[in-house]
């Protein structure tokens, strides 16, 4: 509709002032009314949350009570003091299986599924019944213990030559677990597990290695050998390192990433000889083969020894490289191409592990072999 209407002008309603403010006073009062009822709903609120607050710390200090009696009544048992506490647990069934009545061999089936020697520790671990030593007898071995046995025994089937690598026990008894444990690390792939210094790095695989720094840096292999005869060989892809054994160093943390790492620089040696273990038997602490000159070094580190291996032929790239390790000896030997050229080293004895020292261009791989393999 047009705001004319016959020529005059349309008048609008004027706004009742009165009732406007009436209006508001009623919106003024609701909300006054709503926010007290919420001040009421949160002051319950609080009431309420004070009391689960309660409740929740009563319970925790309830197992507070629970845990260091239960801890208590473990440590006992542990000195030979008393019977295990479960009575502090929550009974669920009344009922319970003697596991000392169970057939070994089947819990053996069933817990090979697991297979490795980490997961039967776990489960060693979860259940005391399976990790501790059968009641029946104090030099019975567990459950897991027993499986672990059978699994050796029955499925993986170790070499002479792999059983005389394997720990061994006096006294009477054998701790199967870290037996099957250390025949799994055996029978892995070599690799180098660490690499210290600049511009080393994997070539497409934690078992190649090739450097860009033009001083030696050096890499470890993963394998701590203890005890037996054990052969790496180390393929030249291009050029010539520095191979050998060491200790089984754990920190190179006082190493300068800016820098290589030549475990032979005497800089070293106080750092290294730090790491000293009870398994470092004997002075030979380091033992290294120049590929390029033929030339041996090793140390006790405290200082140098140096000789050159006479008769011996170097290596090109392309050469393959054996190190024979005989812990039964105490010796080093240095195969080429298969053919062996002679001991290189004697007196070593404790624990080693393989090591190849880099220079810029260089790049070799490792392999595991059989020492039974080897043309003689």
């Amino acid at each position: 509709m047009s705001d004319k209407e016959g020529g005059a002008a349309a008048k609008r309603p004027k706004t009742n002032e009165h009732d406007a403010g009436e209006h508001l006073t009623r919106i003024n009062h609701e909300l006054t009314v709503r926010n007290d009822d919420l001040a009421a709903r949160n002051e319950t609120l609080n009431v309420r949350n004070d009391e689960l607050k309660s409740k929740v710390e009563e319970l925790a200090a309830r197992i507070d009570e629970l845990e260091s009696s239960i801890l208590e009544s473990e440590n006992r048992v542990l000195r030979g003091e008393g019977k295990h506490g479960d009575s502090l647990l929550p009974v669920v069934t009344t009922e319970s299986v003697d596991l000392s009545r169970v057939d070994p061999s089947l819990v053996a089936h069933v817990a090979s599924f697991l297979g490795l020697s980490r997961e039967l520790l776990s489960l060693a671990l979860t259940c005391k019944a399976f990790g501790w030593r059968r009641p029946s007898s104090t030099l019975g071995p567990s459950l897991v213990e027993e499986t672990a046995r059978q699994f050796l025994v029955n499925h993986l089937l170790p070499s002479d030559t792999e059983r005389n690598t394997l720990p061994q026990y006096g006294n009477g008894t054998i701790a199967w677990l870290p037996i099957l444990y250390e025949l799994e690390r055996l029978r892995l792939p070599l690799k180098f597990s660490r690499l210290v210094g600049r511009g080393i790095e994997y070539s497409g695989s934690e078992s190649i290695v090739t450097s860009s720094y033009d001083d030696y840096s050096t890499a470890f292999t993963n394998y701590v050998m203890k005890r037996g005869v054990h052969y790496a060989s180390f393929n030249l892809i291009n050029d010539a390192p520095i191979l050998g054994v060491a200790r089984p160093f754990r920190n190179f943390d006082f190493a300068n990433e800016e820098e290589g790492f030549d475990m032979y620089d005497e800089r070293h040696f106080g750092n290294l000889l730090a790491q000293r273990t009870d398994a470092w038997v004997g002075n030979v602490h380091y033992c290294q083969f120049d590929c390029s000159d033929s030339i041996v070094s090793w140390t006790d580190l405290q200082e140098y020894k140096d000789y050159d291996q006479e008769g011996f032929e170097d290596f090109d790239e392309g050469d393959v490289v054996g190190l024979l390790v005989d812990l039964n000896e105490g010796s080093l030997s240095v195969y080429k191409n298969g053919l062996s050229l002679g001991v290189t080293k004697d007196g070593l004895a404790g624990e080693y592990c393989f090591f190849s020292a880099l220079y810029q261009g260089v790049e070799l791989s490792i392999k595991r072999f059989d020492p039974n393999s080897l043309l003689k």
